[in-house]
C-alpha cells in the first residue's frame, strides 16, 4: 500500500509540474466569499449557516437547553451517583471537567460564532450593503445585523456558562484562530452592546420576515440589549487569582447603573413599539405551536426552530412521560426526565 501511495504521489507531482495551467481551475462545489456576497440569495444561505449548528444536541437541542440549566425550586433533573462525565449531573452541581459534551459544546458554538463572523465580514465588503446601508432596513442589511445578533447572543450564552472567553471578530483559518485567551466578560458585552445599538435600526421586524419570529430579528436583537445590559450591570462570579482553588468572589463595575438604564431603555422599546400585544391566552399558543405555527405577534420574540427527527432531544427531555410502544397518535416516545419540583406544585392554592 505504501509503495502504491509513493507511485502515485510521483504522477501526481509529474502531472502537476507539466500540466500546472490546467489545474488552475475554479471547483464548482466551492463558492468564494466574493460570490457569495455579491447576491442576496446566496448571503441568505450563508447566514442559513449559522443557525445549523445551534440545532445540535451539543448546543439548543439538548445541552444549553436541558443538560446546563441547574436544578430550581421549580424545575429539576435527577444526576448520576457517582456523577457521569456524560453530563446528567450539571443540573446536581456536579460538574466534571472531562465531560465530553462540555467540550462538543464548546466546539459547536464557537464554529456558529466563525460562520457568524464570516458573514459580518462577506456582507460588510459587499457592494448590495454598501449600496443599502443608508436606506435600510433592507433584506440585505438586517442580515447583516441578523448575523450580529445571533453572534452577540452566543457569546453572551458562553460568558453565563464560562465567565471570562476567547473573543474575536475574525473569521478563523483554523481551530487555532480561537487560541486567543481569555478576554474579561465586561469588555466582551461592552463592545458587542454598543454594536447591535448601531444595527439595531437596520433590521427589520418579525411580522415583516417570512420566516416571522424562527429568524433573528429587530424587536430579538432589542431584547438582547436588555439582557446583555443586566449582565454587564449586574453581579458575576470572579476567579480569585491568587488562589486559584478558592470559590472567587463577587463583583459588579462601578458604571452599572448605565446599564441598567440601558436594559431599561430598550426592553421598553419591544413593549412601546407594539409587535407583540400578549393577547393570545398560553392555551392557545401552545395549541399553535404543537401545530407548527409560531405567532409573530405574540409571546415569542425569537423561537429557534428545531426540526422534527433531526434535533428531537428538546422535546423528548421536556415534557410528559410518553410510552417508546407509541400509545400516542403520531407514534412518538420521550423521556420526560426534566421535572417539576414537588414544592412548586404545592405552592399554588388548591
Amino acid at each position: 500500500m505504501k509503495r502504491i501511495v509513493k507511485i502515485g504521489g510521483v504522477v501526481l507531482t509529474s502531472v502537476m509540474v507539466s500540466c500546472s495551467d490546467y489545474l488552475k481551475v475554479d471547483s464548482p462545489s466551492k463558492f468564494e466569499n466574493d460570490y457569495v456576497f455579491s447576491k442576496e440569495e446566496e448571503i441568505f444561505n450563508a447566514i442559513a449557516g449559522i443557525y445549523a449548528p445551534l440545532c445540535m444536541d451539543q448546543t439548543y437541542s439538548q445541552a444549553m437547553a436541558c443538560m446546563y440549566v441547574s436544578n430550581t425550586d421549580v424545575e429539576f433533573k435527577s444526576g448520576s451517583t457517582p456523577p457521569s462525565t456524560a453530563g446528567n449531573s450539571f443540573a446536581s452541581f456536579e460538574s466534571m471537567s472531562n465531560s465530553s459534551m462540555i467540550n462538543a459544546s464548546w466546539n459547536a458554538l464557537y464554529t456558529a460564532i466563525d460562520r457568524a463572523n464570516t458573514c459580518v465580514k462577506g456582507i460588510e465588503n459587499s457592494d448590495l450593503f454598501l449600496e443599502q446601508v443608508d436606506n435600510g432596513p433592507t433584506n440585505v442589511t438586517h442580515m447583516y445585523g441578523e448575523a450580529k445578533t445571533l453572534r452577540a447572543w452566543l457569546y453572551l450564552d458562553m460568558i453565563r456558562l464560562w465567565g471570562d472567553i476567547p473573543f474575536t471578530l475574525s473569521e478563523s483559518n483554523s481551530a487555532d484562530s480561537f487560541a486567543v485567551g481569555a478576554t474579561d466578560r465586561n469588555e466582551i458585552l461592552t463592545y458587542l452592546i454598543e454594536d447591535l445599538i448601531s444595527v439595531e435600526p437596520l433590521m427589520k421586524y418579525s411580522s415583516d420576515l417570512p420566516s416571522g419570529v424562527e429568524r433573528g430579528n429587530r424587536e430579538f436583537c432589542q431584547g438582547l440589549i436588555a439582557r446583555m445590559a443586566l449582565h454587564r450591570g449586574g453581579w458575576t462570579l470572579r476567579p480569585d487569582k491568587s488562589d486559584p482553588s478558592a470559590v472567587g468572589f463577587m463583583d459588579r463595575a462601578e458604571d452599572w447603573q448605565d446599564y441598567y438604564q440601558i436594559a431599561e431603555e430598550y426592553a421598553w422599546k419591544v413593549i412601546d413599539e407594539g409587535h407583540h400585544d400578549l393577547k393570545l391566552s398560553f392555551r392557545d399558543l401552545w395549541i399553535e405551536e404543537c401545530n407548527w405555527n409560531a405567532p409573530s405577534g405574540d409571546d415569542i420574540v425569537f423561537d429557534l426552530p428545531l426540526l422534527k427527527s433531526m434535533a428531537s432531544e428538546f422535546a423528548y427531555s421536556i415534557g410528559i412521560l410518553m410510552s417508546s410502544g407509541g400509545i400516542n397518535e403520531h407514534g412518538l416516545a420521550t423521556g420526560g426526565n426534566l421535572y417539576l419540583a414537588c414544592t412548586y406544585l404545592v405552592s399554588f392554592d388548591p
